[in-house]
């Protein structure tokens, strides 16, 4: 099976960007690692997308926001750990942005939910 643009995209961002270019300590990398493994949990779990059918063009805004919720919900997780599974996916978006112009939009409208979680973090 042919790899899709977003498994290329992680494992990049994992392994090279992360190591290499920000160089960040194996324990973040493991942390972002974990928020991968997370989400791609959610999708096929909950959304019923098999995680290598997931391509770049399938996570939009209410993916990402039903992800959160999710998180919320079900995981019980905090304000702040939802953050930093947000603070995750946005670092990624960033880098898909440079990476991949043509997903320059899609990626911008991460920063929506952005906006909206981390106004939760202010009331909690």
């Amino acid at each position: 099976m042919k790899p899709t643009d977003l498994s290329i995209h992680v494992t990049s961002f994992l392994t090279h960007h992360l190591a290499a270019q920000r160089n960040l300590s194996p324990n973040t990398i493991k942390a972002y690692r974990d928020v991968f493994t997370l989400f791609l949990r959610f999708c096929r779990d909950v959304r019923g997308i098999a995680p290598e059918k997931l391509r770049l063009e399938q996570i939009d805004v209410s993916l990402v926001e039903a992800f959160l919720d999710h998180l919320e919900t079900e995981r019980k997780s905090s304000p702040r750990t939802r953050n930093h599974r947000l603070a995750t996916l946005h670092a990624f978006f960033r880098y898909v942005q440079a990476e991949e112009p043509a997903h320059m939009l899609q990626c911008a409208d991460s920063d929506d939910v952005n906006n909206r979680f981390r106004a939760d973090v202010n009331n909690f």
